[in-house]
């Protein structure tokens, strides 16, 4: 979602390549909001996001009416939540610092072009961190899914609550390690001789330019000499969604074939078999909108990757719509955040009464009528059902 980028060309004037149409007041924030903010992928962005706080917030506070102590998959489910929420934020703070903080349109204006790369990298550094924890969550959620149905016995003491604090604390220590990593060039990828730090706070690069096959020094401040990198921490987010996938895939897989052979076993020892359905439409719900909204990313990243290890002319000449295709898959993304609190979240009949006690002002009152009556059932967690009579409505309970 870059929506200004600028590269120091070799006579060492800025090239400003954009989506936006060139105009005159370039820092009018009235016109760069109306021209970045009025593109339709940012509409659908903007959107997806601010809904996508409120119904991970809304999830948040299910979870807070929930009795009883916070158990391990209820801590995994308020970290993705929490991490959607992040997400969402720093798709907002990526819109707002691309308005409010646009690149420089010559290179001399040296405290522009700080300000500029330094914001851009930060919020590249979030928009990673978010994405990553995201991922990372929904891949701790299969783990904890696959120990409670496979080594249920076992499930206490092989995920209890100071393991899985442990573990959640770890998933976003990661995270945020990779998306800083962005900030680590230094002499790790140009080696003393290609680097000379100056007085004025820029570094001295050493450039060689393949169209004159000459060599010539840009002086670049800390956070453009990281972009210059051929390692992006972008592309971690593309490693880590195809692990996710992976072992979702896999894990999901393994559980359904359980299941079923459960399933099976009880048919045959029981002459009653079980309604599967639930487990294979929550299978495919997981499984199908986690790789319905990632995959289209991942692919992306690949190929892009291969694109620039090749050099390939295409990647510039096909620029404008390179990028919109990117805009347009970061929209699947932020769509997986949206659907994770219903996917994972409602679907729990422990927090779909944490909803119900939630919106208990917008509930109907328990009817006090005999003939109406309350069936609990837990399965480490309390589902509240209500039966009625056949001419008479379903009561909700809060």
């Amino acid at each position: 979602m870059d929506i200004i980028d600028y590269n120091t060309s070799s006579n060492n004037e800025v090239e400003i390549s954009s989506n936006d149409q060139l105009y005159d007041d370039y820092y009018d924030f009235d016109i760069r909001a109306q021209t970045i903010l009025g593109k339709p992928d940012k509409i659908v962005v903007m959107t997806l996001g601010g809904i996508t706080v409120i119904a991970n917030f809304i999830s948040l506070l299910a979870i807070r009416k929930i009795k009883g102590e916070m158990t391990p998959h209820r801590m995994l489910m308020v970290s993705l939540a929490l991490s959607d929420i992040l997400v969402s934020i720093s798709i907002m703070v990526h819109l707002v610092n691309s308005v409010v903080n646009p690149g420089p349109k010559f290179p001399d204006e040296l405290t522009r072009r700080l300000h500029h790369s330094c914001g851009r990298a930060f919020v590249d550094a979030l928009i990673t961190t978010a994405h990553i924890i995201s991922l990372l969550n929904l891949l701790g959620m299969a783990i904890d899914h696959y120990i409670a149905i496979i080594w249920a016995i076992h499930y206490e003491q092989l995920l209890d609550k100071n393991r899985c604090k442990i573990m959640i604390i770890i998933l976003w220590v990661i995270s945020v390690i990779c998306g800083l990593s962005d900030f680590y060039p230094g002499e790790t990828f140009y080696g003393s001789s290609n680097l000379e730090n100056t007085t004025v706070g820029y570094y001295g690069l050493n450039l060689f330019d393949e169209s004159t096959n000459t060599s010539a020094i840009h002086f670049l401040n800390y956070c453009e000499l990281a972009s210059f990198t051929e390692y992006k921490a972008k592309y971690l987010i593309f490693a880590i969604a195809f692990l996710s996938i992976v072992g979702m895939v896999l894990i999901y897989t393994n559980i359904f074939l359980v299941v079923r052979r459960q399933t099976r076993f009880m048919q045959r020892q029981m002459g009653v078999a079980p309604d599967s359905k639930k487990a294979v439409i929550t299978t495919l719900l997981i499984v199908g909108t986690f790789m319905l909204c990632v995959m289209p990313m991942t692919i992306f990243q690949f190929v892009m990757m291969i694109l620039g290890i090749l050099k390939h002319p295409w990647t510039k000449t096909e620029f404008q719509t390179l990028m919109n295709i990117q805009n347009y898959s970061y929209i699947f993304l932020v769509l997986n955040s949206l659907l994770d609190p219903f996917i994972y979240a409602a679907r729990m009949r422990d927090v779909r009464r944490g909803y119900v006690r939630l919106f208990h002002p917008c509930c109907k009152q328990p009817n006090n009528n005999p003939n109406s009556y309350f069936v609990m059932s837990t399965s480490n967690a309390t589902h509240l059902t209500s039966l009625g009579n056949n001419d008479r409505s379903v009561v909700t309970a809060c």
